[in-house]
């Protein structure tokens, strides 16, 4: 088969086997034990769909490229993963593409129905053998339904196989970012916490990333149910007496006085040893008058974080491992404990330094690879981190740590960024209340806010939202990119007229980050900078932010 009949086959056997994954999904079913078999069926489906976009079958949203452009998709490929990808979507169209073979093999009957015609008269009509052409794209619209679970159960697990024939034909390094996809794509329509649990626990073994994802997004909904109650052991709850205050510059010199900033150094002695553990505190400030439900929901956001942290950052080298947390009564705060970093290179701490910092005192432009580097992860973690239905509300360069050597900023290490600054972080809810108290909004908190914050024109802000945070990851890519930081690109001027500021930004700065990374550096920027929060319903944004990141090279 010559190269452009090869693309044209493998584009309209694609487009059939999404149309019959759209017909399967559509099963309903009320027992439990189906619900887990469907939702294994969507899982595939969503895995059969994102690899049509790393194969460029489709864009980033979902659209179906033209024949052409898969042509040159495909001459990039050798001729034999070609022809191998044409004979496994022809065997996933055999599969859901022949009615008659979906009856037979695996026991599903189709009830078929025009959705003109009322209840009553589509019960009468015999139901006609269905079209997947013709029904999916026109009138008709089909339910199925099973008479033996175990055969869907078999569908189910030949499409998976099949599947993972197609992602072993993807670089390694492209397979890890389906992984990451699956959860952009499958999260954001399940918020119900049964859906959640029937998913975390069919993709526990084959799909554990997505389990891991799942598990966060609840304890994001827990965090923000008023009936939750946390398990008392493990405790995160730490006591305050355990942890030695120190000055936020040295490790050594001790004080009982606590540091009135965002952070503090201490020493924290864990309950039964005498050895003390070097930590960072973050402070979380709450209003100290709050009683009844309000202060309810302050104290189950606090554990609901902790906990939150804690495991995500066994799936995140980017966050820190989060020890527990206490109760500064006197302070109206909570302290969350980080363990500083170690290197086992030079056998002792690394003194944090935040990026915005080392981009001040480095004016030389450290290596491109390590730059995109740096951008790639901090975009990963904040996706992660919103897949768990939890807003960061603070992301700037002051809360992006580096381990150095003591004295030395020129030793960090780009490539291992830890990202801190969940002083106001919570759970995602567009009806609750917010928690947290500002006690500040200094300059450098203020560069970072989307514009919505800076111009709004009424009593109250617009309630926060994921595309905030993404916005303020635009601006620390821009800084990354421009090695520059947004304090040097102020003027005193643009407090008078923040719009003045944000159109800069937009339209001067971005601008010259071409010349400096490339468009396509360029372009996720102004992504970050453009986006809404109808953008986070699938996962084109990802593919737009860090699937075009991941891409970069030097």
């Amino acid at each position: 088969m010559d190269p452009a009949s090869l693309a044209l086959s493998i584009l309209t056997s694609y487009r059939l086997c999404t149309e019959g994954y759209k017909v399967i999904t559509s099963m309903r079913h009320a027992s439990t034990t189906a619900l887990r078999i469907q939702c294994k069926c969507e899982i595939e489906e969503a895995r059969f769909l994102l690899w049509g976009k790393s194969w460029g079958l489709v864009d980033d949203l979902s659209v179906f490229r033209s024949t052409p452009n898969v042509h040159l998709k495909l001459v990039k490929e050798p001729v034999a993963i070609s022809q191998l990808v044409a004979k496994i979507l022809s065997e996933i169209e055999n599969i859901l593409g022949n009615a008659t073979g979906l009856k037979k093999k695996y026991g599903l009957s189709d009830l078929l129905r025009t959705e003109s015609a009322n209840e009553e008269d589509a019960s009468e009509e015999p139901a006609p053998e269905p079209n997947y052409t013709g029904s999916m794209s026109l009138k008709k619209r089909i339910s199925w339904s099973t008479r033996d679970k175990s055969s869907f159960e078999e569908l189910v697990a030949d499409l998976r196989e099949l599947n993972n024939g197609l992602y072993s034909l993807v670089p390694i390094k492209s397979q890890s970012l389906l992984t990451e996809a699956l959860n952009a794509e499958i999260l954001p329509a399940k918020d119900r916490p049964r859906d959640l649990e029937i998913l975390k626990e069919v993709s526990e073994q084959a799909d554990p990333q997505l389990s891991d994802a799942v598990e966060l997004k609840l304890l994001g909904l827990k965090a923000n149910s008023c009936e939750t109650t946390w398990n008392a052991n493990p405790s995160v709850k730490l006591p305050k007496a355990g942890f030695r205050f120190q000055t936020p510059d040295g490790l050594s010199e001790h004080s009982d006085n606590l540091a009135s900033s965002s952070m503090s150094y201490a020493s924290f002695t864990p309950k039964g040893t005498d050895t003390g553990v070097p930590v960072l505190i973050e402070w979380k400030p709450y209003d100290p008058r709050a009683t009844g439900s309000r202060a309810f929901v302050i104290a189950l956001r606090a554990e609901g974080l902790c906990r939150l942290l804690e495991k995500f950052s066994a799936t995140s080298l980017s966050v820190p491992s989060c020890l527990g947390f206490f109760d500064d009564v006197d302070g109206g705060r909570f302290g969350f404990a980080f363990p500083l970093p170690q290197t086992p290179l030079y056998g002792g701490l690394l003194q944090p330094a935040n990026l915005n910092d080392l981009i001040s005192g480095q004016p030389a432009l450290p290596p491109l690879e390590d730059r995109f580097k740096l951008a790639s992860t901090l975009a990963r973690t904040l996706f992660a981190f919103h897949c768990s239905e939890w807003l960061h509300k603070d992301f700037s360069s002051h809360n992006i740590l580096l381990g150095t050597l003591p004295g030395n900023n020129s030793s960090a290490d780009l490539t291992q960024p830890f990202i801190v600054g969940f002083t106001y972080s919570r759970p995602e809810d567009h009806e609750g209340m917010s928690s947290e108290i500002r006690q500040t909004q200094s300059l450098k908190h203020l560069l970072y806010q989307h514009p919505s914050l800076l111009h709004h024109s009424t009593p109250v802000a617009p309630r926060y939202c994921k595309a905030f945070d993404l916005w303020s990851l635009g601006c620390v890519l821009l800084e990354i990119g421009l090695w520059r930081r947004l304090k040097d690109l102020w003027k005193p001027k643009y407090a008078e007229n923040p719009t003045i500021w944000t159109d800069r930004l937009r339209n001067v700065w971005v601008g010259e980050l071409r010349g400096r990374c490339g468009g396509q550096y360029e372009h996720v920027v102004t992504r970050c900078l453009s986006a809404s929060e109808q953008d986070f319903e699938s996962s084109g944004l990802f593919w737009e932010i860090i699937g075009k990141l991941e891409e970069l090279r030097v």
